[in-house]
Parts: structure tokens; sequence; C-alpha cells
């Protein structure tokens, strides 16, 4: 099965074209800030250059249409 993503053009891309998934052992809880869930994501630079890599990504996560209620607060992008 492969899990499609809205862009903001209305497109469907695949989420493996944006992501790399891996099933990862972490803290079993949700984090909180304000009385709001927040999950935070982070990408990996590794044989790429720091600017161009931001740069892609802030491309690429501006691009994503979020459902109605999930906000995202540019925090570091």
């Amino acid at each position: 099965m492969q899990l499609m993503v809205p862009t903001m053009r209305g497109d469907k891309i695949p989420l493996k074209e944006i992501a790399t998934i891996r099933k990862v052992t972490g803290p079993a809880f949700i984090y909180r800030e304000q009385h709001q869930a927040v999950h935070r994501s982070e990408i990996s630079i590794r044989k790429r250059d720091l600017g161009s890599t931001i740069a892609e990504a802030r491309d690429r996560v501006r691009s994503i249409k979020l459902p109605t209620g999930i906000v995202l607060d540019g925090q570091g992008i």
C-alpha cells in the first residue's frame, strides 16, 4: 500500500518522495504545548549541504495541504 500526501495544488504525491519511514522505539506519550498535541519531525542532512537541504525541506513541507485543525507553526522552517 502506498500512502499519498495531498499538495497545495491539489495533487497527491507518494509519502516516500518526501519522507523515509522507519520503525523506531520511542517514548509512549503525547507531547503537548499550551494544551495542544505537538509532533516534531527531524531530517538528516548527511552528504548534503545545510542550505539546500533546508530550502528543499521548506518547499516540501509548505506544499502539504493540512487537514482542518492541523497547524504548521513554521518554527525552524
